[in-house]
């Protein structure tokens, strides 16, 4: 065992002893990493903890209770991922990384009784363990799961993989005006996140598309390295690009020919209608942009 992964150990050790003896904590629930078994935590794997509290305030706004479990480098909060819940992240003395969420232990009863939103789950598909539980609640996250077991549909209709596409080009066309305009942080942001967004998604369905609805592709990119084709592994690097004008320029028709690719396939596969003339109209005007000599314009 590492020295990391001991260390982590032995946090988990003292938060339970701590939860224990709060009474306002009700559950303490490790997810992701730290819970699975496939694939395993590594040395670099962070530590997700759900605390079930009465209180949450008091985990987001105060600081005091996170040296309980050693000495602290720096701690924030931020949103989760899903945007609906403030968390506390801890960076720990030999860098041991800690993400607290504190949750409503009522609310999160009522969610478990009541939710039909298989999405709220995704994480604790991958893995979660209890390692405290004062009232039973591990049994009420069992028969939420049992209840929604079915999942939604991994695969588009027609209409959203064209509206994926859509976005795709049309932000080719967008993030090539900031360019040409000069705005190169604009330009450059553009090509890494909205469209490599669309990229992202195109990739799962490209993937399920060949091996299957079931084929696991992860979250949020999460082993893309591993789940998608290699040709495509091997394309993603030329179309990256630093933050210059001269980086984008090359890297954008790289980005465009993979998302072509993996798009024509993925439509192949499932019968779709791959709209040409949209990909066509915006190669032209993104052709014509970029021909055009080096002046400025607002």
């Amino acid at each position: 065992m590492s020295d990391l992964n001991a260390a982590y150990d032995a946090l988990i050790k003292r938060l339970i002893q701590w939860a224990g003896s709060e009474d306002d904590i009700r559950a303490v629930i490790i997810l992701g990493s730290r819970a699975r078994e496939h694939p395993p935590a590594d040395e670099w794997s962070d530590l997700d903890v759900q605390l079930l509290v009465t209180d949450p305030d008091r985990y987001v706004e105060t600081t005091q209770w996170t040296r309980t479990f050693g000495n602290v480098i720096l701690t924030f909060t931020e949103l989760t991922p899903d945007g609906k819940t403030v968390e506390r992240r801890v960076l720990y003395e030999g860098g041991i990384d800690v993400d607290f969420v504190p949750t409503d232990v009522a609310e999160a009863r009522d969610a478990l009784a009541n939710s039909t939103d298989r999405g709220i789950f995704v994480v604790v598909d991958r893995g979660y363990r209890f390692i405290v539980d004062k009232d039973g609640i591990e049994e009420e996250v069992h028969a939420a799961m049992a209840r929604i077991a079915s999942p939604e549909p991994p695969m588009p209709d027609e209409e959203e993989y064209l509206n994926v596409v859509s976005d795709f080009w049309y932000h080719t066309v967008w993030l090539t005006k900031k360019l040409r305009r000069g705005e190169i942080w604009s330009a450059w942001s553009g090509l890494l996140g909205i469209t490599w967004d669309d990229l992202l998604t195109m990739l799962a369905w490209h993937a399920k598309a060949q091996h299957g609805a079931d084929y696991d592709t992860w979250h949020g990119g999460r082993f893309l390295e591993q789940w998608t084709d290699a040709d495509a592994v091997r394309a993603l690097d030329g179309a990256t690009a630093r933050c210059s004008e001269s980086d984008v320029r090359r890297a954008l028709p790289e980005l465009m020919d993979l998302f072509s690719r993996v798009a024509r396939e993925t439509a192949d596969a499932l019968d779709f209608l791959y709209p040409e003339f949209a990909e066509s109209g915006v190669r032209e005007v993104v052709a014509n942009l970029l021909a055009v000599d080096d002046s400025r314009e607002d």
